[in-house]
């Protein structure tokens, strides 16, 4: 305490705000220098990754009907990979098929099946799927009941 004592006798206590004040802008704005530097880095220079050549020419979306499910597989089928759609009603599935066969020009598969139903849906999918080489698996909905080995 005599050390703050002192210096507010031989600065003024206006001085000691000031100084005070000048260093609390001077980090505020740091930051938000460091902020906006790397947000220009992020979203403006940062090069896109090929998924396609990285992680091959198939996906798995589940729950890819509605919500987030459905916006990862647009954005999948725009980097032209192929979508394998797994959700429970058919239709939904096929109007999401050629959805996206249509707009993006990739091939699609559609298996209907309630992932809720736990190891017995997995081994079903897994059926369907066969030998099929996928690189990407998005998981959109919820598993119940069993692991997915």
């Amino acid at each position: 305490m005599d050390y703050f004592e002192n210096i507010t006798r031989t600065l003024g206590v206006h001085s000691v705000f000031f100084y005070l004040g000048a260093v609390i802008v001077f980090v505020v704005l740091l930051d938000l220098v460091y902020n906006l530097i790397n947000g220009i880095r992020v979203h403006l220079l940062s090069s896109r990754v090929d998924l396609k050549a990285r992680y091959g020419h198939w996906a798995v979306v589940t729950g890819c009907t509605d919500g987030i499910g459905q916006a990862y597989t647009h954005e999948l089928a725009k980097q032209g990979i192929n979508i394998v759609l797994v959700s429970r009603t058919m239709q939904k599935l096929k109007d999401a098929a050629q959805e996206i066969e249509s707009q993006y020009g990739v091939e699609t598969k559609i298996i209907a099946v309630d992932l809720g139903e736990g190891k017995k849906s997995i081994d079903a999918v897994k059926h369907q799927l066969g030998d099929q080489e996928v690189g990407i698996l998005s998981l959109r909905s919820v598993l119940h009941g069993g692991s997915t080995n």
